[in-house]
């Protein structure tokens, strides 16, 4: 053996210490190395027994096994209390929600007990989520409502105090204006979208119900109807019998149908106009 051999050999002999003197198979095992040095072997029985102790304890003790493929994943979310189907997901829905959307976070819970399921979560884990987050949800909900009940009466109030007396008879003929010129249909979306609760669009709408009023026969001043539900019957059945109206060819038809057509509108629009005293006596 050459001295560069014999000094390699002795820096390894010198590294593993009191364990050189082990069989090769043992000397690298790792669980020896908290044992450094001679002193170490003194307390050497102490610690086997230790650790004999400590690994009688395991037998039969559940052991969870890091899984690291899919077929793994799923057999450890079932030990850990996963349902066997995402059906079995008790989800109750909390009680003090916003009655408003309790049916929506109702549909919702489809959706968290699929995703509940692939993620693996047991059925106590999913059902305190789903409350956290229908109880969130609600809870935003009501905020975002009472924001915008508060613009609309702010809204409201500023516009009253602009208009005076004559705000309802503006609005009431304000939206006749709108649905006559874009129906039923075009209000509604207006509503929803939440663009009747801005003051300029108020303000248009009011603008618009006062260039329209006389053409839907209401009077722009009141909002009130400038001939009774009785007296514009009066003028339709009138209307029907016109030869005009029942002969095609006759040169003024349309104008008749289209004097017939806006007097219904007149008498059925969505939107109730109020009727004065001296129309409901005749």
């Amino acid at each position: 053996m050459t001295p560069e051999e014999q000094a390699a050999l002795d820096a390894a002999t010198a590294e593993l210490g009191w364990r050189a003197s082990l069989p090769e198979d043992l000397r690298s095992d790792p669980s020896l190395e908290s044992f450094k040095d001679e002193t170490e072997m003194i307390k050497m029985p102490v610690n086997v027994a230790k650790s004999f102790v400590h690994t009688k304890k395991l037998v039969g003790a559940d052991v969870i096994k890091m899984p690291k493929t899919e077929e793994e994943y799923n057999l450890l979310y079932n030990k850990l209390g996963r349902p066997e189907s995402k059906d079995l997901y008790v989800l109750p829905t909390p009680t003090d929600i916003n009655p408003a959307i309790k049916d929506s976070i109702g549909k919702d819970a489809d959706w968290f007990r699929e995703e509940a399921h692939k993620l693996g979560l047991s059925d106590k884990q999913a059902s305190n989520l789903f409350s956290t987050f229908a109880k969130r949800v609600s809870d935003q909900y009501t905020g975002q409502t009472k924001v915008v009940q508060d613009e609309i009466l702010n809204t409201e109030m500023q516009l009253r105090t602009e208009f005076g007396a004559t705000y309802d008879a503006k609005s009431i003929i304000g939206d006749r204006a709108i649905e006559k010129l874009g129906g039923e249909k075009l209000a509604e979306i207006f509503k929803i979208i939440g663009i009747d609760k801005h003051a300029e669009f108020q303000r248009f709408k009011f603008k618009l119900g006062s260039m329209m009023a006389e053409d839907m026969g209401i009077d722009k001043s009141t909002g009130q109807l400038l001939v009774s539900n009785e007296g514009l019957q009066d003028q339709i059945q009138s209307a029907l019998k016109d030869p005009a109206y029942l002969n095609a060819s006759d040169p003024n038809h349309k104008a008749t149908v289209a004097k017939v057509a806006a007097l219904m509108q007149q008498k059925h629009g969505k939107i109730p106009i109020p009727i004065t005293d001296s129309m409901t006596s005749r």
